[in-house]
């Protein structure tokens, strides 16, 4: 497909079909019933103008879509390998990053424990002394008093250069009959196919004062007689 043949084609819609259509369309109105009759002729008319214009760029849309469906595919196999080799890379990355995680989180863990038995030993070592000095009640309240554990976190876990490790919580339902009213939905896709069946009645069926039933109406054209491409 060429430029100038979608040109030429977008050229022949605006001079041959549209003007006609288009005039008559914004001067029409319906105010008996044979007027009505009339735009439902025209309706025919309309819509075999429409075929006739799908038929003259449907061979363009085919070819266009057949040259874009080459290039993409080519693109695809020209990037699999290097879409394999970043799967492969951010694996390995995402992989030590949760080593690195995990082994903080053990790292403090310990730090935490050390640091409570310090505070155990340093709470027994002054009650102690106080005992030692003859203030015994002073001993007890040191051995009663809750133990103060320093506050420790490890250093942040640095991603490589030109890397950024994004972490996001995700989660699955185990239970859903034990979710929150708030944090469930209902079946719209059953809903809606019940109410295409049953109409208003369907309230009913899906719960009274659950829903509103609304009706839309539009209005299908049948094309006039449409012979060739080339004429309407």
């Amino acid at each position: 497909m060429s430029e100038n043949e979608l040109e030429t084609t977008v050229t022949r819609a605006q001079t041959e079909v549209l003007p006609a259509i288009v005039e008559r369309a914004r001067s029409m109105a319906i105010t008996n019933a044979e007027e009505n009759a009339h735009a439902g002729a025209f309706l025919g008319q309309i819509m075999a103008a429409k075929k006739k214009l799908m038929a003259w760029f449907d061979p363009i849309v085919t070819s266009a879509h057949a040259t874009h469906k080459a290039a993409t595919g080519a693109r695809s196999a020209a990037l699999a390998p290097i879409e394999a080799a970043e799967v492969a890379v951010k694996g390995m990355i995402a992989a030590w990053d949760r080593q690195e995680r995990q082994a903080r989180l053990l790292r403090e863990d310990r730090e935490r424990e050390a640091a409570r038995r310090r505070a155990e030993d340093d709470q027994i070592a002054r009650a102690a002394a106080l005992e030692a000095a003859g203030q015994p009640k002073a001993a007890e309240r040191v051995l009663q008093a809750p133990v103060v554990v320093p506050k420790f976190e490890a250093p942040p876990i640095e991603g490589p250069k030109g890397a950024t490790v994004v972490r996001k919580w995700g989660f699955r339902v185990v239970d859903e009959t034990r979710l929150e009213r708030a944090y469930t939905m209902p079946n719209e896709k059953l809903i809606r196919s019940v109410v295409s069946i049953m109409g208003p009645a369907a309230i009913a069926q899906v719960g009274a004062g659950s829903i509103e039933v609304s009706e839309t109406s539009s209005v299908v054209g049948r094309a006039a007689k449409y012979d060739a491409p080339g004429e309407l």
